[in-house]
């Protein structure tokens, strides 16, 4: 009997790919000898396992080649400011996505209202409601408290507001049913 043959039977689990149950390749790299008692074998990874696995490296090399198409043509927006945009349907209402104010780079903007919404993240703007002032963010691009995340925040919005925005902050934790309520409050208030 060969060696592969008994090493198949005295290790049954380890002989059988235990995602798909497919036989694995076993081949004897070392005999059975005084020094080593069991001999050693290499078990090859399973065939079919490994294609699906070579064909989900593929699909991700195809997505991350995509990733700089999908950047231009979606704008650069997060999928929580895609999702905001969508349910206070600001497209409708006007406001254009990613604009440049003053030193500012602004979430929406409604050029002739004058009115700036600004839609934050709850972890990397350090929401109030779920944050204290001396917890620790990170993120990417650094490691920053809640307290200065919040006086840099204020200061932007104060340097908005002082070139005659209104600025509307809207939070993810609060969702957009809340959001459109506060702009349609703005809105109201600038018509009089």
């Amino acid at each position: 009997m060969r060696l592969v043959s008994v090493w198949r039977r005295a290790n049954p689990s380890q002989s059988k790919c235990q995602k798909c149950g497919a036989s694995l390749s076993v081949r004897c790299v070392r005999p059975p000898s005084e020094g080593c008692v069991n001999g050693q074998f290499h078990v090859a990874p399973c065939a079919s396992c490994d294609q699906s696995r070579a064909a989900k490296k593929r699909r991700n090399d195809r997505v991350k080649s995509l990733a700089p198409w999908l950047r231009e043509h979606t704008g650069n927006l997060s999928a929580l400011h895609r999702r905001f945009r969508e349910g206070m349907c600001l497209e409708a209402l006007g406001f254009v996505s990613e604009q440049q104010v003053g030193p500012y780079r602004v979430d929406e903007l409604h050029r002739e209202r004058k009115l700036i919404i600004e839609i934050n993240g709850d972890a990397v703007h350090a929401n109030p409601a779920k944050y204290r002032a001396r917890d620790t963010i990170v993120t990417a691009k650094g490691t920053y408290t809640a307290r200065e995340k919040w006086d840099a925040d204020a200061k932007r919005i104060a340097a908005l507001e002082a070139l005659g925005y209104w600025v509307l902050v809207v939070w993810q934790g609060d969702g957009y049913a809340k959001g459109a309520a506060a702009l349609w409050e703005i809105i109201r208030a600038q018509d009089g």
